[in-house]
């Protein structure tokens, strides 16, 4: 509903929204609208998107969950990087 609510308002057609990221705290990250994990490690969590490939750089972390597209992660986020 929110989402729809914000593509009429800004008059846009189509997926404005192809991915989500939500950070609590820099200890626990949840992202929406991942296409496959392409590489992990505790230091180091590389992600493909629609959109392109994203990078998730830090400490201890470490995903928690994973399925649907969504993913749930804890650890310490220093970085994020986006490559298309």
């Amino acid at each position: 509903m929110f989402k729809d609510e914000i593509k009429r308002k800004l008059n846009v057609a189509g997926d404005i929204f192809p991915f989500t990221l939500n950070m609590l705290s820099r200890k626990k990250t949840v992202i929406c609208g991942i296409k496959r994990v392409v590489s992990t490690s505790d230091t180091h969590i590389k992600m493909r998107l629609d959109s392109g490939n994203m990078s998730i750089d830090g400490e201890n972390l470490r995903i928690l969950e994973i399925g649907g597209g969504d993913m749930f992660l804890e650890g310490q986020v220093d970085k994020i990087e986006f490559e298309k």
